[in-house]
C-alpha cells in the first residue's frame, strides 16, 4: 500500500484519521486537565508534575517489547488495549489527585501500547514516508486542539468524574473503530527474536538520543504547562493556549515537518527539534505574560514526533513497524526513570530549575545525533 508522492490515506486506512484524531483529543484532555489541578491544588507542583511525568513515561519501558508481540501475533488483537486504556481514565475521576502518579502507571501501560500498535499499523500501510505520515499527525493536533476546549466546558457540568469518563470514552470508541476498520491488506513475515535484536542494536546510538531528548522534552511541556496556567489563572483560557492553540499550530505544520524528513535526513530533523527545545528552556525564565505564552506556543512537537518515527520506522523492516513505534514509547518511558531523578533535583526548586534541568538533557540528546551524523558522514 505505497503512498509514496501522494499525501492521503487509501480504503479502510482513511478511518485511522478518526482514530488519530480521538487519540489526540484524549491526551489533550487528559494533560490540560490534570496540569491545572496540580497547578491550582498542589503547593511542590514542579516536583509533583515531574514525578506524574515519571509514572506517565515508565509504562511506556515494554512498549518496544509488546510492539514486537503485535508484530509476531497480530497487531490487530492489540488494538483492543485502547478499552483498558478508557477503563482507568474512568477510574481516575473517583481518586484523589495525590493517587494520580499511582493510577497513570497502568493507564499509560495500555494507551502506549495501544498508540505503538495504531502507528505501527500506519507507518506500514505509507512505508515510513513522511508526507502522508503527517497527515495522520495533523489529525492528532485537530483532535488535540478540540480536546483543549472540553475541561473547562466538562468541568462546570459534571466535575472531575465527567471530565475523566469522557476521556475514557472517547478513547474506547477509537479502539472499537481501529479494530473494526484493521487494513487486512497488511501482509509480512512474523518477526523472530533474531530480528527484534538485529532491529534494536541497528539503532542504539539513536535510541540513546532519542531516550535523553525524551526527558528534557518531557520536563519543557510539563513544567512550562504548569506555569503558563500560574500566567492565566483561567481553567478555559488555560485549555484554549495549553492545547487548543497549540494543536492549531502543530496542524498548520504537519505537512511542513513530513516534506523535511522526506528531503532531509529525519536524524538531522530530529538534532535540530532538540535544539529548539533546549534555546527554548533557555528563553523561558526570561520571559512573562504574551511573550510567555508567544513562545509556548511555538510549533515545535510536530517536528519532534514526525522525525522520531519515521527515523526508526525506515531503519526497520515491514514486519517491525509495531516495533519500531515502540521504540519511540520505549525512550519515552525509560526517559521517566530519568525524570524521577530530575523530580529530587527540582522539588520545591522552582521553575527556572525544572528549566535548566531540561536544558541539561537536551544538550545532551543534542550532542549524541550530531556524534551519529557526524560518524555516518565519514
Amino acid at each position: 500500500m505505497s503512498q509514496e508522492g501522494g499525501w492521503l490515506a487509501k480504503g479502510g486506512l482513511r478511518l485511522y484519521y478518526v482514530v488519530t484524531f480521538f487519540l489526540g483529543m484524549t491526551f489533550a484532555l487528559y494533560y490540560t486537565y490534570t496540569r491545572a489541578l496540580i497547578s491550582i491544588e498542589y503547593e511542590e507542583k514542579y516536583g509533583f508534575v515531574t514525578l506524574l511525568v515519571a509514572m506517565e513515561s515508565i509504562p511506556s519501558l515494554f512498549s518496544v517489547i509488546l510492539g514486537f508481540f503485535s508484530d509476531r501475533i497480530g497487531r490487530r488483537k492489540m488494538l483492543l488495549m485502547g478499552l483498558m486504556t478508557g477503563l482507568f481514565l474512568g477510574i481516575m475521576g473517583f481518586v484523589n489527585i495525590k493517587y494520580f502518579p499511582l493510577i497513570a502507571l497502568p493507564l499509560f501501560f495500555s494507551l502506549t501500547t495501544y498508540q505503538a500498535t495504531v502507528y505501527g499499523i500506519i507507518l506500514h500501510s505509507v512505508e515510513g514516508v513522511g508526507k502522508p505520515f503527517s497527515i495522520f499527525g495533523l489529525a492528532g493536533s485537530v483532535g488535540w486542539a478540540t480536546g483543549g476546549l472540553l475541561p473547562g466546558v466538562l468541568h462546570s457540568h459534571g466535575g472531575s468524574v465527567f471530565v475523566f469518563v469522557f476521556a475514557g470514552t472517547i478513547i474506547s470508541v477509537s479502539s472499537i473503530i481501529a479494530y473494526i476498520v484493521y487494513p487486512k491488506s497488511l501482509t509480512f513475515t512474523s518477526p523472530s527474536i533474531k530480528d527484534l535484536f538485529r532491529g534494536i542494536r541497528n539503532v542504539s546510538i539513536l535510541f540513546l538520543a532519542m531516550l535523553v531528548g525524551s526527558a528534557g522534552v518531557g520536563i519543557y511541556i510539563s513544567s512550562v504547562g504548569v506555569k503558563l496556567y500560574e500566567e492565566v489563572g483561567n481553567i478555559l483560557v488555560y485549555g484554549m493556549l495549553f492545547s487548543t492553540l497549540t494543536g492549531v499550530t502543530g496542524a498548520l505544520v504537519r505537512p511542513l515537518a513530513g516534506v523535511l524528513v522526506d528531503r532531509f535526513n529525519p536524524q538531522f530533523v530530529l538534532f535540530m527539534v532538540f535544539v529548539s527545545y533546549g534555546i527554548l528552556s533557555f528563553l523561558m525564565p526570561f520571559f512573562s505574560g504574551v511573550l510567555f505564552i508567544i513562545l509556548w506556543l511555538l510549533p515545535v512537537y510536530p517536528f519532534y514526533e514526525t522525525s522520531g518515527y519515521t527515523t526508526f520506522s525506515r531503519k526497520l523492516p515491514p514486519s517491525l513497524q509495531a516495533t519500531s513505534a515502540g521504540i519511540v514509547g520505549t525512550s519515552t518511558s525509560l526517559s521517566g526513570f530519568i525524570n524521577i531523578f530530575s523530580s529530587k533535583i527540582i522539588g520545591s526548586g522552582g521553575f527556572t530549575l525544572a528549566m535548566s534541568v531540561s536544558l541539561a538533557l537536551l544538550s545532551i540528546s543534542s550532542l549524541i545525533i550530531l556524534f551519529y551524523l557526524g560518524f555516518k558522514l565519514k
